[in-house]
């Protein structure tokens, strides 16, 4: 009898290693991605973002001069299109996010608008704002990703609305260059980064203290979207790179958890 429960004991525990050998490197992502993908709170951030920032823009258009242009900026991924798919491959297949992988799923030019994004964007346009995307999908992708929006019917499809990262993750200059023409009434995304420069480099307590500062800007100019399953919060939390093991990486983010 000792002996048969002993065998048990080893089975299980050899089972057990087994197990979580199996385990994704990416098991993290698993409940960001399925928030992101099932979750009805998902959905009712994106709408509550997106009629908070069309009631902004008619506010600051009730003023407008009819001799300026005016414009939004939007970045793309996780504020208009929806992109988890890559997240779910990441996990599924144990992948690391690369930019071909990336690319593999752009070119087929089948992600989806994320809720009240395309309604938003319309309503814009036919207020005779335009709607300019700043994005940091590469200059490579961009008849994929015109292809894909326009087959959803987002507005301002044309190469001139499209600034797309080229040398800089940095969007500070593409910004400006809308700037040249237009005033920007709002701006729309998932990343701070997508507001202003500021929030590139999260060295600094993660620029917590920092959002303080702009406090008043969030809701009125600043719209975000949420995405918890990457950005550049993350980065931080790393000591500024991506470029580590995996182990570490977890071993990192156990660390940085606050518990009681």
């Amino acid at each position: 009898m000792k002996s048969v429960l002993t065998f048990i004991l080893v089975a299980t525990f050899s089972l057990n290693i087994l197990a979580q050998e199996n385990i994704s490197d990416n098991e993290h992502l698993t409940m960001a991605t399925l928030w992101f993908q099932k979750s009805a709170e998902m959905k009712a951030l994106y709408y509550q973002a997106y009629n908070l920032a069309q009631l902004r823009l008619d506010q600051k258009l009730e003023n407008a001069d009819p001799e300026k242009q005016y414009a939004v900026v939007c970045d793309i991924d996780e504020t208009l299109l929806d992109n988890s798919p890559v997240e779910a491959k990441i996990i599924l297949e144990n992948y690391s996010f690369s930019d071909s992988l990336w690319q593999a799923w752009t070119r087929l030019e089948k992600a989806e608008a994320l809720p009240g994004a395309l309604e938003f964007t319309q309503y814009a346009a036919s207020k005779n704002v335009k709607v300019f995307y700043v994005s940091n999908r590469s200059t490579e992708e961009l008849e994929w990703t015109m292809n894909n929006m326009a087959a959803l019917g987002f507005p301002n499809i044309e190469k001139e609305f499209f600034l797309l990262k080229t040398t800089t993750s940095d969007k500070k200059e593409r910004r400006e260059k809308v700037r040249e023409n237009h005033e920007i009434l709002l701006f729309c995304g998932d990343n701070l980064g997508d507001f202003t420069s500021i929030f590139d480099d999260r060295a600094d307590n993660y620029s917590l203290d920092e959002v303080d500062n702009f406090k008043k800007e969030f809701g009125d100019r600043f719209i975000v979207l949420p995405n918890p399953m990457y950005g550049t919060w993350e980065k931080a939390i790393y000591g500024g790179t991506n470029r580590i093991p995996s182990e570490e990486k977890n071993k990192l983010r156990k660390e940085t958890l606050i518990s009681f």
